[in-house]
């Protein structure tokens, strides 16, 4: 039977555990854990037992510190009764140990932010994310875990040296609530006068922001960690792209009578994705046979624009691929399946994207209307655009029109070259004879005088798809930036070629449907089909027949011409710069780069950003606390649990002002009164308030660091 020494501390009304007086026997089976180590302390062993229980002691806070206190039950630790315990560590390795609670999620938020910024290249095709999604909730609990710890230390922190609103005690237990931020435990503790401004300011603020990036952290860490349809920001190589002709003839800033075009089209249909005209993402389906019957068939995409701005005339706009830069381009990638290197990846075949620096057609129109005019008449001005979209300048009258190039049908084209001092490259009239002239009762005419500018602008080509049928399309470089290019001249020859195609196209079946500009036009037309506005119309002509000219001589040896030509016939020659200088620029081929498209990781729209915004807040906030707790040198594994609080207060003395608060809270200034952690004269702590009344003689003192309450 062991004996233990007397207490000579004053003892409470309420004792926990075996010990009723200063001085009793106890057996064996009701002794307490620290009454134990100090009995065995004296045995010739003791020195050992000591470092085992510190072992121990450690070991069981650090696992409290990461909420595995389970774990230490389990494995080494079993307590009959609650030992002393450390409320305030100042030891760094502590600090240390305390910290790796926040160093999982922190690896997982940097990993994100790293994949994401580099465009991480994932898989070809499609994968199973079932398994990302559990890690996405695991990452999600994990921060969430974080966040609530960091609170929490301030929090503490504040109870044990301070004071706070006693509506911010329970702060840390809402941060998966976003709830708690209009709350009257919220907003009562932020107005709390009795605390200085400038810790209500910190601590409402730092719960604030803490509470809302719990709330963001799992969807932006989802976001971020399923993989996504991207494209290869790296080339994973690059190949040379042969130019039959100089730069100057594959695109050219003279449109002549030696520049030949043919564009069989057999029908043309420009419609508004998802059925809205103000909508600039246009789709454009052309369908015509291929000039170029040596190459592989292929079709190109184009873009189309409105531009509905402030201006009162509307642009039209289209940007499209040269026909004959498309066709060389897909020659290039069967040519490199042949012959090339990167075979693995060309296995790939949808994957694969070839991708070419060079310059594209861009065609904007202009279009004004005036409607019911003398075909006769010489002194009314038919009014042209100008370039900028405000106001107009006289360009002939109707009795101009009345040429050579009459004909039957209902719409007639009249084709003029710009003014010198004009941006626009060419002038269309197209016009129609009224209503009431189709019923013999009137010879009036409607007019659409239509403005065209079209230049070579700095472009990105892209080949991919199918093997059996791939897709160029050309993407502008600088789309933000003002048309700053080459413009493009024409010649009256080459216009005649242009008015012959038009013609024929809008007479054909499947081709135009009604001729009005934008702003005058309706969204269907009595049959309930999509009607395409004249400035996309006429633009989108235009661009197909620059991007369709080629000059009839070649420029470059044959060998290197024709599906069968090797690779190596086609290397020699000089290198075009990026920065291709269509007049200036003698070279004989293009730098292409082989990106691939799949699943990966990058930066590739708004939420993509705005969740990458949320994990380095997530990323700062830690890293911000570990310095500050590393530099401090104290941490606490206390009171982190709502069942820790309760049994502190429990143990508390019963405060006399806080009125009848047993069933619930409605009052703020209950949420507002200054409450701190203390130790009392019996070296146990205290939940007290600061305007609490003791009786006398009694004091209460801050918590010490590494001592055992």
């Amino acid at each position: 039977m062991w004996i233990v020494e007397k207490f000579t501390k004053r003892p409470r009304k309420r004792r926990v555990g075996a010990l009723v007086s200063r001085s009793v026997e106890l057996t064996m089976g009701a002794i307490d854990n620290e009454s134990r180590d100090i009995l065995l302390e004296q045995h010739p062993k003791s020195a050992t037992t000591s470092k085992t229980r510190m072992f121990r002691q450690r070991l069981q806070s650090l696992l409290r510190s990461i909420k595995l206190t389970l774990l230490a039950h389990i494995l080494v630790i079993r307590l009959d009764t609650e030992r002393a315990k450390v409320a305030v560590h100042r030891n760094r390795g502590m600090v240390f140990f305390h910290s790796l609670l926040h160093v999982p999620p922190l690896l997982g938020a940097v990993t994100l932010i790293t994949l994401n910024s580099t465009s991480f290249f994932y898989t070809y095709g499609p994968y199973d994310s079932t398994g990302l999604q559990f890690v996405a909730k695991i990452h999600e609990l994990l921060m969430q875990a974080s966040i609530s710890a960091i609170l929490l230390d301030l929090i503490r922190h504040l109870a044990f040296t301070s004071h706070l609103p006693f509506g911010f005690l329970f702060a840390p237990t809402h941060t998966s609530t976003v709830s708690y931020l209009w709350s009257l435990d919220y907003w009562s503790s932020v107005s709390a006068s009795a605390i200085s401004w400038r810790l209500r300011l910190v601590t409402g603020l730092f719960a604030f922001f803490t509470i809302a990036l719990a709330a963001l952290v799992g969807p932006s860490s989802a976001v971020l960690m399923i993989p996504r349809l991207i494209t290869s920001a790296k080339g994973f190589g690059t190949t040379t792209l042969l130019l039959e002709r100089s730069p100057s003839a594959t695109f050219p800033l003279a449109l002549t009578s030696g520049s030949n075009f043919t564009l069989q089209i057999t029908s043309l249909s420009i419609t508004p994705q998802l059925g809205s005209l103000q909508n600039l993402d246009w789709d454009l389906v052309v369908q015509e046979k291929l000039t170029y019957t040596v190459y592989p068939p292929f079709s190109s995409k184009t873009t189309v624009l409105l531009e509905e701005s402030a201006s009162e005339f509307p642009k039209g706009g289209v940007f499209m691929p040269g026909s004959e830069l498309a066709a060389r381009l897909i020659m290039q990638y069967f040519r490199d399946i042949n012959f090339g290197s990167n075979l693995e990846i060309l296995s790939h075949t949808d994957a694969v994207i070839y991708s070419v620096e060079a310059s594209h057609v861009a065609v904007s129109v202009r279009c004004n209307s005036q409607f019911s005019l003398e075909p006769n008449d010489t002194t009314t001005k038919l009014q042209l655009p100008n370039y900028d979209g405000t106001g107009t300048v006289d360009f002939g009258s109707p009795a101009d029109l009345m040429d050579n190039y009459e004909r039957p049908g209902r719409y007639k084209t009249h084709w003029a070259l710009a003014p010198a001092d004009s941006k626009f490259s060419l002038v269309a009239f197209i016009y129609s004879y009224t209503k009431e002239a189709r019923s013999s009762t009137s010879s009036n005419i409607d007019v659409h005088t239509c403005g065209v500018r079209a230049t070579w602008e700095p472009a990105r080509y892209e080949l991919r798809g199918a093997s059996d049928m791939r897709t160029v399309q050309s993407i502008p470089l600088h789309p933000d930036q003002p048309w700053q290019a080459s413009q493009i001249s024409m010649s009256m020859d080459w216009v005649h070629q242009l008015h012959d195609e038009l013609n024929y196209i809008m007479d054909t079946e499947g081709g135009l449907v009604a001729l009005k500009p934008f702003k005058d036009f309706a969204v269907t037309d009595p049959a309930d089909h999509v009607v395409t506005p004249l400035e996309v119309y006429l633009a989108a002509i235009v661009a197909k027949a620059v991007a369709s000219t080629y000059n009839i001589t070649w420029e470059v040896p044959y060998l290197c011409i024709g599906p069968n030509a090797t690779f190596t016939d086609c290397q020699n020659g000089e290198t075009c710069p990026l920065e291709l200088d269509i007049a200036s620029t003698s070279c004989d081929n293009l730098k292409t780069e082989l990106h691939v498209s799949g699943y990966g990781y990058g930066i590739t729209s708004t939420p993509i950003i705005l969740s990458l915004l949320v994990v380095f807040l997530y990323c700062t906030l830690v890293l911000g606390y570990l310095l500050t707790v590393l530099i401090r040198g104290t941490t606490s594994a206390a009171l982190d649990s709502p069942a820790e609080l309760v049994a502190l207060a429990l143990q508390s003395r019963h405060p006399q002002h806080l009125g009848n608060t047993s069933t619930g809270i409605e009052a703020m200034a209950t949420f507002r009164a200054p409450v701190g952690i203390r130790v009392n004269t019996e070296e146990r702590l205290e939940l007290v308030f600061k305007d609490d009344s003791r009786p006398g003689g009694s004091f209460l003192t801050k918590v010490e660091a590494n001592k055992a309450y």
